[in-house]
């Protein structure tokens, strides 16, 4: 029951009764009004009526016990969605070694667009993102902590050529030159980190001027917090050669997890025999 007070209340309200109503809401279009007065008539009706067991029910504190009751079942709906329809691989969450693919895609740009809400949280609309779907986004500062970092300077010794850019062989994965030609797209692409067995995402982040190691990086960081204390990374990438000693300084922990590094099929034929 919702007491009227946390201190020495004098009247509750069954969970029930709120239940009730949301009901008749829904499907007769009742008014909090008319819903409270039918329902101090129907507790004058009961045979076993007592003024210290059925108070008489007032409009005022009738509302705002309903509005805390929606706001707390709301939050309680929120938590237990969450935990039961976590975006995670059920298959692999709790397997002995944890398997992971990177890859920025810029197909996936976005116009920028004047009209745009930034309190898109205070007045959520019918499009707006889900509350599980935007726990894969990035949280601010993730990716611009690793934007410093300067690359290895290695990469002479692999003959790294990317295969998804061959009509523009000015740009390179992981490089920092800057992709975006123009401000017609406010987001160049979309930088995903997936189960490398079953495809489920586990982390996205918005690409802004190029597929630079930061989004690696991030990524990895990221999934590191994620992991059991005893489970083992494997890491597929398509410059893993050129991000490997990069990863293991800049993420604690990760060399001591002996991760696995691996390129997909399609790109190992651009990749040198030495790496």
């Amino acid at each position: 029951m919702l007491p009227s007070s946390t201190i020495q209340p004098k009247a509750a309200v069954h969970f029930a009764v709120f239940e009730k109503l949301m009901s008749l809401k829904l499907h007769g279009s009742i008014s909090n009004y008319a819903f409270v007065k039918t329902q101090n008539v129907d507790n004058l009706l009961l045979s076993n009526y007592g003024e210290n067991d059925f108070k008489i029910l007032n409009n005022g504190l009738f509302n705002t016990l309903q509005l805390i009751y929606r706001n707390l079942k709301s939050h309680a709906l929120d938590d237990l969605r969450l935990v039961n329809h976590s975006l995670y691989c059920h298959a692999c969450f709790d397997g002995d070694t944890v398997g992971v693919v990177m890859d920025g895609n810029f197909q996936l740009k976005r116009k920028m667009n004047k009209r745009n809400r930034d309190d898109v949280d205070l007045y959520p609309s019918i499009f707006s993102t889900s509350y599980d779907i935007a726990q894969l986004w990035e949280v601010e500062g993730e990716v611009e902590k690793f934007a410093n970092e300067k690359d290895d300077a290695k990469e002479e010794l692999c003959g790294l050529e990317e295969l998804d850019n061959i009509n523009n062989p000015t740009f390179k994965a992981g490089s920092k030159k800057n992709r975006k030609v123009s401000n017609r797209f406010d987001e160049e692409g979309v930088f995903s980190m997936n189960c490398a067995r079953h495809g489920v995402p586990i982390r996205l982040y918005d690409i802004y001027n190029g597929e630079g190691r930061k989004y690696a990086l991030a990524a990895i960081s990221h999934h590191m917090s994620l992991l059991g204390n005893s489970q083992k990374l494997l890491i597929m990438y398509d410059i893993i050669c050129l991000c490997k000693g990069k990863l293991e300084s800049c993420i604690p922990g990760l060399k001591e997890r002996a991760p696995l590094y691996l390129v997909t099929v399609f790109h190992a034929y651009a990749h040198s025999m030495h790496c």
